[in-house]
Protein backbone atom coordinates (compact mmCIF):
# COMPACT_ATOMS: atom_id res chain seq x y z
CA UNK A 1 0.00 0.00 0.00
CA UNK A 2 1.05 3.61 -0.92
CA UNK A 3 1.23 6.87 1.08
CA UNK A 4 0.75 9.49 -1.11
CA UNK A 5 1.09 13.36 -1.04
CA UNK A 6 -1.85 14.87 -3.36
CA UNK A 7 -2.10 18.68 -4.75
CA UNK A 8 -5.45 19.39 -6.15
CA UNK A 9 -7.67 21.91 -7.00
CA UNK A 10 -11.51 21.88 -4.63
CA UNK A 11 -14.30 23.02 -6.85
CA UNK A 12 -15.31 25.01 -3.82
CA UNK A 13 -19.28 26.27 -3.17
CA UNK A 14 -20.51 28.91 -1.45
CA UNK A 15 -22.43 27.70 1.56
CA UNK A 16 -24.15 31.71 2.02
CA UNK A 17 -28.02 30.83 1.73
CA UNK A 18 -28.68 34.44 1.57
CA UNK A 19 -29.54 36.33 -1.33
CA UNK A 20 -26.42 37.57 -2.94
CA UNK A 21 -25.82 39.76 -6.24
CA UNK A 22 -25.33 37.41 -8.98
CA UNK A 23 -21.84 39.58 -10.06
CA UNK A 24 -20.69 38.72 -6.73
CA UNK A 25 -19.04 35.27 -7.47
CA UNK A 26 -15.81 33.55 -6.05
CA UNK A 27 -13.65 32.32 -9.42
CA UNK A 28 -10.86 30.94 -7.47
CA UNK A 29 -10.66 27.40 -6.86
CA UNK A 30 -8.79 26.45 -3.75
CA UNK A 31 -5.61 24.66 -3.72
CA UNK A 32 -5.54 21.33 -1.21
CA UNK A 33 -3.32 19.30 0.15
CA UNK A 34 -3.92 15.44 1.38
CA UNK A 35 -2.00 12.89 2.61
CA UNK A 36 -2.92 9.47 2.84
CA UNK A 37 -2.82 5.62 2.17
CA UNK A 38 -4.41 5.30 -1.53
CA UNK A 39 -6.64 2.88 -1.06
CA UNK A 40 -8.27 2.76 -4.00
CA UNK A 41 -8.34 4.09 -7.53
CA UNK A 42 -9.93 4.39 -10.97
CA UNK A 43 -9.76 5.70 -13.99
CA UNK A 44 -11.89 8.99 -12.71
CA UNK A 45 -10.22 9.26 -9.40
CA UNK A 46 -7.97 8.11 -6.52
CA UNK A 47 -9.44 7.64 -2.97
CA UNK A 48 -7.20 8.18 -0.21
CA UNK A 49 -7.40 6.84 3.84
CA UNK A 50 -6.11 9.50 6.34
CA UNK A 51 -6.50 6.50 9.01
CA UNK A 52 -5.40 2.75 9.32
CA UNK A 53 -5.56 0.31 12.05
CA UNK A 54 -3.63 -2.38 13.17
CA UNK A 55 -6.73 -4.87 11.76
CA UNK A 56 -6.64 -2.36 8.26
CA UNK A 57 -10.13 -0.82 8.28
CA UNK A 58 -9.92 2.96 7.22
CA UNK A 59 -11.53 6.14 8.37
CA UNK A 60 -11.87 9.42 7.29
CA UNK A 61 -11.90 8.95 3.28
CA UNK A 62 -11.28 11.46 0.12
CA UNK A 63 -12.12 10.60 -3.00
CA UNK A 64 -9.95 12.87 -5.23
CA UNK A 65 -11.62 13.13 -9.10
CA UNK A 66 -7.99 13.06 -11.13
CA UNK A 67 -8.91 15.75 -13.19
CA UNK A 68 -8.56 18.03 -10.17
CA UNK A 69 -5.03 16.43 -8.95
CA UNK A 70 -2.03 19.03 -9.67
CA UNK A 71 0.33 16.57 -8.48
CA UNK A 72 1.31 13.76 -6.64
CA UNK A 73 3.97 12.15 -4.79
CA UNK A 74 4.42 8.88 -3.00
CA UNK A 75 6.21 8.81 -0.01
CA UNK A 76 5.85 5.35 1.14
CA UNK A 77 5.40 2.10 -0.33
CA UNK A 78 5.29 -1.41 1.41
CA UNK A 79 3.39 -3.14 4.20
CA UNK A 80 1.75 -1.01 6.08
CA UNK A 81 3.43 -0.15 9.65
CA UNK A 82 3.09 -2.75 12.32
CA UNK A 83 1.07 -0.24 15.31
CA UNK A 84 1.87 -1.05 18.34
CA UNK A 85 0.35 -0.07 21.68
CA UNK A 86 2.42 2.72 23.38
CA UNK A 87 2.36 3.27 27.10
CA UNK A 88 3.31 5.72 28.78
CA UNK A 89 6.00 4.49 30.98
CA UNK A 90 6.40 1.43 29.37
CA UNK A 91 10.02 0.77 28.35
CA UNK A 92 9.16 -1.89 25.72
Amino acid sequence: MKIELITWEDAGGEQDGGWQDPDDVDTQNSVIQSVGWVIKETEKNVTLAMDLSDDGQTHTRARIPKGMIVSREELFSGSAVKLTACVPGDSK
